[in-house]
């Protein structure tokens, strides 16, 4: 008895200390439709960084996916001759490696716009299309954020 009375005292006192350690995981999905370079610049690839240190400050990670649809599509292929959309996909390049945010492409906007899947940046995954993804990852406890 007294044995058991010890463990349940010593598991009373230890259990707090456990809790220090565990991180808490916040997760977001951003709807991305927008074409205009700035847009995502700063309300992505800024907001990921920013936030990502917020986060980790308080001792939790942030997980983050884009669905990419609408007028992105350019970002993500890279045989562009244009610069600054090179250098874009480097910054997003740079997302995926160090943040981990994932990449998931519309494949019936891809369809559409005859977009070859050779044509995409590796990191980019394929998704049978926008709202599936939207759903599946607001499901899985993903907060909503537009980027339009």
């Amino acid at each position: 008895m007294k044995i058991n009375a010890l463990r349940f005292v010593l598991l009373l006192l230890l259990a707090p200390l456990s809790l220090l350690g565990a991180e808490v995981e916040k997760k977001v999905v951003y709807d991305l439709k927008s074409g205009d370079i700035s847009t995502l610049e700063l309300r992505l690839i800024s907001a990921v960084v920013r936030n990502t240190s917020y986060y980790e400050a308080k001792l939790e990670e942030l997980k983050a996916k884009v669905v990419i649809h609408g007028q992105s599509y350019k970002f993500f292929q890279q045989n562009s001759k244009d610069i600054k959309l090179q250098e874009l996909g480097k910054k997003l390049k740079s997302l995926h490696e160090n943040y981990g945010v994932a990449f998931e492409i519309c494949e019936v906007g891809m369809k559409k716009r005859k977009i070859d899947p050779k044509t995409l940046y590796p990191f980019v995954q394929i998704v049978p299309n926008a709202t599936i993804a939207l759903i599946d990852a607001q499901h899985a406890g993903y907060a909503f954020l537009p980027l339009y």
